[in-house]
């Protein structure tokens, strides 16, 4: 009692009653969002477990387990999705591995290059005829996996949308002296420097047309470091003069693997012709036009716009060109495609060299194999026999035992003449165990690891993976 009065105490039935339905309606608003992120965070958590197996089937590709392609097949009826070896769908393969999606997840949609379900890979470059994307959607959003035709798996909110860096603009239609031409002029490049971001590159697009009716010679494109005349960091595969547009069109150049490039620093890009535009009186043909226009400053999102022409000019391969406009600035239009982080396992069973140099008239090709606690065991080839008539072409193939295991390679050639070679070389993982170096006349041109890991020789040029 306090002052003669009794204290109240305890609450009353409506207060109660207003206690427990306020703390009703609490309890249902947070559990309501519990489970709306607990979807969310499913719907991503589904959506990389997809991608991660999409990965699994394209390195066990690359890595040419059974010798056979793996794929993922989407059925997107019975909400699961299917790794199954082969190069088709067996739905009773006994190897096949099925995952199931949760019943809030659903497989919305199934895009594809030509229909179908299935993602199959490519053996010998982890790339795939099925880009396109898989959508997998819960109540509250939808999260996309996307497929690129060069075998790279990533994740978007809502689109696979790859957006190019573009360095365009440039719509004068113009030759840069003859480029390619017999008279050693050279070749011509053209810089440009990284954003903010570390990027992947697998693509760059050039705005270009050839001249005439009659083809050009073939064309490649390099990136290079530093310089015109730097490091070659990447070649595309070769673009054939014949395939060029009579029109100024984009004509792509593509990379068999993502090239990294660092954040703000500058890179080069080095157009290349076969036969090469640097030996004079050599007889490489017809005449290309890379679009372009001076200006005194850069266009939007435009760093490093420096323009050169005549590089490496009269077979000096040091010779950075000249460099073009009155204030180093020309506008060639191009865009880089982004690629992201390449496959964990590069694929080495088929290799092109770059050789700079001509293998035409070579006597030995000379294979040294390694096996631990064993003396080396070495095959000398003697290769006239393996050219063609006019010396243009070289092929040997071969097995050689080593302590009992036949290691079976394939030397040869996708371009030669008196100059330069491009020189392939097929060495498959699952039937070849021992390391082996190759040279041609003493020429070291690659070495293998017996996990086929390959190392460029003092004389093996540019290496790219295929």
């Amino acid at each position: 009692m306090i002052n003669g009065r009794y204290m109240k105490t305890g609450f009353t039935i409506i207060e109660l009653l207003v206690v427990v339905a306020t703390s009703a309606v609490l309890l249902a608003i947070s559990a309501g969002v519990f489970l709306t992120i607990n979807k969310r965070g499913d719907v991503d958590s589904e959506a990389r477990k997809l991608k991660s197996v999409l990965n699994l089937a394209r390195n066990q590709t690359v890595a040419s387990e059974g010798s056979q392609s793996f794929g993922v097949h989407i059925d997107d009826s019975l909400n699961e999705y299917i790794l199954f070896p082969g190069s088709s769908f067996d739905s009773i393969h006994p190897d096949n591995e099925t995952f199931t999606l949760p019943s809030q997840i659903s497989i919305s949609s199934v895009e594809l290059n030509g229909g179908g379900n299935d993602v199959i890979f490519n053996r010998l470059t982890g790339s795939t005829v099925q880009y396109g994307h898989i959508i997998l959607e819960s109540l509250e959003k939808p999260s996309t996996i996307c497929l690129s035709e060069s075998g790279i798996i990533y994740i978007e909110g809502s689109n696979c949308a790859d957006p190019p860096i573009e360095y365009t603009g440039g719509t004068t239609d113009a030759d840069l002296a003859s480029f390619p031409a017999s008279s050693g002029f050279g070749d011509p490049a053209q810089s440009f420097t990284v954003g903010a971001d570390d990027i992947y590159i697998r693509r760059v697009d050039l705005y270009m047309r050839r001249a005439t009716s009659t083809s050009p010679s073939d064309i490649h494109m390099e990136i290079r470091e530093t310089s015109t005349v730097g490091n070659v960091l990447g070649r595309s595969w070769r673009v054939t003069g014949s395939s060029l547009p009579t029109n100024l069109s984009w004509v792509p150049f593509t990379f068999p693997s993502p090239i990294f490039l660092s954040t703000t620093t500058q890179y080069f890009l080095r157009l290349r012709s076969l036969p090469s535009s640097n030996i004079a009186s050599f007889g490489a043909s017809g005449t290309i036009h890379w679009a372009y226009e001076h200006s005194a400053s850069s266009p939007p999102a435009y760093g490093g716009g420096d323009a050169w022409r005549y590089v490496g000019r009269l077979d000096n391969p040091s010779d950075p060109g000249q460099q073009l406009g009155p204030v180093d600035q020309y506008d060639f239009s191009f865009r880089i495609i982004l690629g992201i982080d390449p496959p964990t396992l590069s694929d080495s069973r088929h290799l092109e060299f770059d050789l700079g140099w001509s293998i035409s008239g070579a006597s030995t090709l000379t294979l040294t194999f390694h096996d631990p606690g064993n003396p080396d065991v070495v095959e000398s080839v003697s290769m006239a026999s393996f050219f063609n008539t006019g010396n243009t072409e070289f092929d040997w193939e071969g097995s050689v035992d080593v302590y009992g295991d036949n290691e079976t390679l394939r030397i040869h050639t996708h371009y030669l003449d008196s100059n330069d070679t491009i020189l392939s070389i097929d060495r498959e993982r699952d039937t070849n165990s021992k390391a082996v170096d190759i040279s041609i006349d003493s020429n070291a041109i690659v070495s293998y690891a017996a996990d086929g890991t390959p190392t460029v020789g003092a004389s093996g040029g540019v290496m790219v993976y295929r």
